[in-house]
């Protein structure tokens, strides 16, 4: 081999190692960057939302909390305006509407959108309630089988969230475990315990929560609060009232 051939291989041999040793500092530095990121999304999610920037008082806020110590503010509160979303729904009254706010219908369609994509197929079975609605249904069960029964099976009027319409009942499209605790077990339950944060929905009665809740498990339960708090709550596990810092609400305000 002539001299001019060994020092061309060599020259090559050198390109190599230097293209190999600059491939691996930029995966390093790029895996430093991802790190350092999710550390900070992290963090961010622990330390950055200011707890005063929306009200848990007024009635049209979407941070308003709603409890069996928090009634609304205006006890037949009617939100400005409602919509319809364009998903699939499976009532489960002829009476309710499937409506919500503006800013909840249109989170529920790109939720119900991703989904889709994932082959997860989720229907829309109640959301706003009427004070109302709720007024009727309560007085029926006051009248014909005493309070005890009427607040263990329905919610006092102006006591349900529902009412502020950001709220959602969600079931698989298929009709499967529609409002009860099994719903948890379906893909599209375990889809959206792993997602619906992503598009501001919290799991409003989580397991294991009722004495701070005041509600069973219902993990058909979900309600609009923005990508920041539904983040928030969801990486740390939180009820509304344990990010806001408010008594527990097993029971109702006598």
């Amino acid at each position: 081999m002539t001299t001019h051939k060994k020092s061309k291989r060599l020259s090559i041999d050198i390109s190599v190692i230097a293209v190999v040793f600059i491939a691996l500092v930029v995966f390093y530095i790029a895996g430093r960057i991802h790190n350092e990121h999710e550390k900070n999304a992290s963090n961010l999610a622990k330390t950055s939302i200011n707890k005063q920037r929306y009200s848990i008082n007024n009635p049209t806020s979407i941070w308003v909390v709603v409890n069996k110590q928090r009634p609304l503010s205006t006890i037949g509160f009617v939100p400005s305006t409602l919509i319809t979303p364009s998903v699939s729904i499976n009532r489960i009254s002829n009476i309710l509407p499937t409506s919500l706010q503006p800013i909840a219908a249109q989170a529920i369609d790109s939720m119900f959108m991703s989904a889709k994509t994932n082959n997860i197929y989720l229907a829309l079975t109640s959301a706003y309630v009427p004070y109302t609605f709720q007024q009727g249904v309560y007085d029926g069960y006051l009248a014909t089988q005493g309070q005890a029964a009427a607040d263990a099976n329905t919610i006092r009027p102006g006591y349900d969230e529902s009412q502020v319409g950001l709220s959602a009942d969600l079931a698989a499209a298929n009709k499967k475990c529609v409002n009860q605790i099994c719903f948890s077990t379906t893909p599209e339950g375990k889809w959206l315990i792993a997602n619906a944060y992503k598009f501001g929905f919290t799991l409003r009665y989580p397991s294991g929560k009722q004495n701070i809740t005041g509600f069973n498990y219902e993990p058909w339960h979900y309600r609009y609060v923005g990508i920041d708090l539904a983040t928030q709550l969801n990486t740390n596990n939180q009820t509304l009232e344990q990010f806001f810092n408010l008594s527990p609400a097993p029971n109702y305000k006598e």
